[in-house]
């Protein structure tokens, strides 16, 4: 089983009072890739799971809390290689990036292409929609 770390939480000040929901979203965010990532595995590439060589999920810059230019969401890859996944699952068309599924689709597509994600390239970008597909931007 991959152990998949996750980095970026804020310091936690105060714990939520005994059986109350302690609500990170940006926590949540980062199982929730890391989710989809475990289910392509099982559909796309059973033998050799993309899930273990990813090293952590670095949500420091969620929602964009740091710098709203930069991506809220990294993926990292054993050896350092970033992966550009962008704005939390389903927050997407806010920032006209590709569609969740798309960054699955790009990112299984270069690990099935190159069988790593390690030294093949300095970053992995999923946020850059693919050519011809209509944005809501499109519309107007």
């Amino acid at each position: 089983l991959p152990i998949v770390k996750i980095t970026g939480l804020p310091l936690i000040t105060r714990t939520p009072p005994l059986g109350e929901v302690w609500g990170r979203d940006d926590l949540a965010s980062a199982i929730e890739i890391i989710k989809r990532l475990e289910q392509m595995d099982k559909l796309v590439t059973p033998d050799k799971p993309l899930l273990y060589e990813i090293d952590r999920v670095d949500v420091s810059n969620f929602n964009g809390r740091e710098n709203t230019q930069h991506p809220h969401i990294i993926l990292y890859a054993k050896d350092n290689t970033q992966i550009i996944w962008g704005a939390e699952v389903g927050k997407w068309q806010r920032h006209l990036e590709s569609t969740d599924e798309q960054k699955l689709a790009k990112l299984y597509g270069y690990y099935k292409e190159y069988s790593t994600l390690s030294g093949g390239a300095k970053y992995i970008n999923l946020r850059d929609p693919q050519d011809n597909i209509p944005l809501p931007i499109d519309k107007y």
